[in-house]
């Protein structure tokens, strides 16, 4: 009885996450609704949605994970990796690394998501607030530093050119 309220429960949880990937796909984080995530699950209870995710922020960390760290052999992969003995046993490492967060990326689920968040985190923690995570935080403060390097490199050649 406890394995199938546990099943019940696991579909229920893919039906909302799988929904919630599509709406975020098609209408952006901001213009989905936890009322249209429901509907498209074919779920009529926000109690039930409540059940599961805290929030709808909550939805979508949980579809990012389900579409990254959550890919079968992923976790496997990662353990298998030898511990690096030397600067070039941690350069192999690494690059094995790499190959398999690219070829995670590659997913056709993935880079749309990623380009959603990139067009909503202007918005950031007021109407985005997924975009308050560290990760998010550090590509803004790095897309930051290139554009004051970008002024800073334009001024310095308009100065050159001036004089």
């Amino acid at each position: 009885m406890e394995h199938r309220q546990n099943t019940r429960a696991q579909q229920t949880r893919e039906r909302l996450r799988a929904a919630a990937h599509r709406l975020f796909l098609q209408q952006g984080y901001q213009a989905t609704s936890i009322d249209a995530i429901l509907a498209e699950a074919g779920i009529s209870s926000k109690e039930t949605f409540y059940r599961h995710y805290a929030s709808k922020e909550a939805l979508f960390v949980d579809v990012l994970s389900h579409l990254t760290m959550e890919q079968p052999g992923f976790s496997e992969k990662l353990s298998a990796l030898p511990a690096p003995h030397d600067l070039a046993a941690l350069q192999e490492a690494l690059t094995q690394l790499s190959r398999e967060i690219l070829s995670m990326m590659c997913q056709p689920g993935y880079l749309p998501l990623i380009r959603m968040i990139i067009a909503e985190a202007h918005r950031r923690s007021t109407a985005f607030p997924a975009a308050r995570h560290p990760v998010f935080l550090d590509c803004h403060a790095a897309r930051s530093r290139h554009h004051h390097r970008t002024i800073t490199n334009s001024q310095r050649a308009t100065d050159h050119c001036r004089h």
